[in-house]
C-alpha cells in the first residue's frame, strides 16, 4: 500500500511539473515575442525615419487663382541616402494642363519661374486632381524652399517698398522677452492712416506677424512680447503699409 502512494505522488509531481513548467515557456515566449514586436517596431520606425527625414510640408507657402485650390506641397530635400530634391503639389478646380507655377521670395520681387535645375518630371490628373511633379538631380542638398509659390495664370502684383517712415529706436532680448520701441514719422503718411506690423523670421525668409496696429500721427511705442529666443537665430522687423 506504501509503495502505491508513493507511486501516486511521483504521478502527481510529474504532472504537476509538466504543468509549471509549460506555463513558464508559455510566459517567456509570450515575452519574446512582444521584443520581437517591439524590435520590428524600431527597425520600422528607423526606415521611416531614414524615407522621410528629408520631408518639408510647405503647403502654407502656395496660393493660387481664385477658383483653385492647392490642397497639398511637399518638398523632399536631398539627404544623405536620397541624392535629389523633389518637389510634389496638388491642386483641384481646373484640368488646364498648361497652368504655371510662379515663385519668389519676397512681397517685392517679380514673380518667376523655378530655376532651369528643376525638371518637370509629370503631371497627374485623376478625380478632379491635379498632382504635378518636379525634381533636381543631385548634388542637391543645398535647395531650400522659395518663400511663396502660386499656380494659376495671374499671381499678385509686386509691391513697392519704400525706405522711411518707420524707426526702430531699441531692441533689447532676455531670457523672458524681447522689448522694442519703435518711431514713426507722421510725414510719410499724408494724411492716411498705416497699418504697422512688427514680424519675426526664423527660416527661409518666411515672416511670421507678431503685432498688427494702425498709426495715423507721429508716435513713439514701446513692445514687449514674451518669449525665449536666445541660443537662436532670429530676424525681428517692423514695417508700415501706407495707402497710395
Amino acid at each position: 500500500m506504501e509503495r502505491v502512494v508513493f507511486w501516486l505522488a511521483v504521478c502527481f509531481s510529474c504532472v504537476l511539473g509538466a504543468f509549471v513548467a509549460a506555463y513558464a515557456l508559455c510566459k517567456v515566449g509570450d515575452k519574446l515575442r512582444a521584443l520581437r514586436r517591439a524590435g520590428w517596431a524600431c527597425v520600422l520606425a528607423a526606415v521611416v525615419a531614414v524615407i522621410h527625414g528629408g520631408s518639408k510640408n510647405i503647403i502654407q507657402r502656395f496660393s493660387s487663382d481664385g477658383g483653385i485650390e492647392v490642397t497639398s506641397a511637399v518638398m523632399d530635400i536631398a539627404t544623405n541616402d536620397v541624392d535629389q530634391t523633389f518637389l510634389t503639389y496638388s491642386y483641384t478646380g481646373t484640368n488646364d494642363v498648361s497652368l504655371p507655377l510662379w515663385v519668389r521670395q519676397s512681397v517685392s520681387n517679380d514673380w518667376e519661374h523655378l530655376g532651369q535645375e528643376w525638371v518637370f518630371d509629370s503631371r497627374v490628373y485623376e478625380n478632379g486632381t491635379n498632382t504635378c511633379h518636379y525634381f533636381v538631380d543631385p548634388p542637391a542638398s543645398n535647395i531650400v524652399p522659395f518663400a511663396m509659390y502660386y499656380v494659376g495664370n495671374d499671381p499678385p502684383p509686386v509691391e513697392i517698398v519704400e525706405s522711411g517712415g518707420v524707426e526702430i529706436l531699441s531692441f533689447c532680448m532676455t531670457s523672458k522677452a524681447v522689448t522694442i520701441t519703435y518711431a514713426v514719422d507722421g510725414t510719410v503718411l499724408r494724411g492716411k492712416p498705416g497699418t504697422l506690423h512688427v514680424e519675426r523670421s526664423e527660416t527661409d525668409n518666411v515672416w511670421i506677424d507678431l503685432y498688427t496696429t494702425n498709426h495715423a500721427d507721429t508716435v513713439t511705442n514701446t513692445l514687449t512680447g514674451t518669449g525665449f529666443f536666445v541660443g537662436r537665430t532670429t530676424k525681428w522687423r517692423v514695417r508700415m503699409e501706407v495707402e497710395q
